[in-house]
C-alpha cells in the first residue's frame, strides 16, 4: 500500500503499467475481502463476529474504494487505452498506447468489454469465492469510452 501511495504521488511517469497492475490486484484483494465479510453475514456466524460493526458495513466500503482509487488513478493517467477488436471484441491496447507491455499484457488475457459488464454486475455467490472477481477491477480495463 505504501508503494502504491508513492507511485500515485509521483509526478513522474515511469511504471505507469506496473502501478495499473498493483492497483488492479489490489482491487482483487478487496474483491475476495468483500466476499469473505458477505459470508460472516449470516446468523450461525453472528456471535462469533469480531468486529464492531457487522459485515455488511465493511463488505459496501469495495465499492466505495475501488471507486476512490479509479478516479486516482485516472487522474494520473495511469488506467491503460484500451479499444475493443472489431472480429472478436477482446480488448487491445489502443493505437495511442505506447507501453509495449500494456499490448502483450492484453494479447495475453484475452477480454472483452462484454465479460468486464458482466464482471461488474456481478452478485455475491457464498458458495463461489471468485463470484465477485473483476467486480471492482474491470473499472481499470474498461476502453475509456466507457468512462469518459
Amino acid at each position: 500500500m505504501n508503494d502504491l501511495e508513492r507511485r500515485l504521488l509521483q509526478r513522474q511517469q515511469s511504471g505507469r503499467f506496473e502501478t495499473f497492475l498493483v492497483a488492479l490486484i489490489l482491487l482483487s484483494c478487496v474483491e475476495r475481502t468483500c466476499w469473505l465479510f458477505q459470508t460472516w453475514d449470516n446468523e450461525s456466524y453472528a456471535g462469533r463476529w469480531p468486529l464492531d460493526k457487522r459485515p455488511p458495513y465493511y463488505a459496501g466500503q469495495g465499492e466505495r474504494f475501488s471507486d476512490i482509487l479509479f478516479m486516482i488513478l485516472k487522474m494520473r493517467g495511469l488506467p491503460p487505452k484500451t479499444s475493443p477488436r472489431h472480429d472478436t471484441g477482446i480488448l487491445k491496447a489502443a493505437k495511442e498506447e505506447t507501453d509495449e507491455n500494456v499490448a502483450r499484457w492484453f494479447d495475453a488475457i484475452k477480454i472483452t468489454s462484454q465479460h468486464l459488464d458482466e464482471c461488474q454486475n456481478a452478485e455475491f455467490n457464498p458458495d463461489d469465492s471468485r463470484s465477485l472477481e473483476l467486480k471492482y477491477g474491470s473499472k481499470l480495463l474498461q476502453p475509456a469510452v466507457h468512462y469518459s
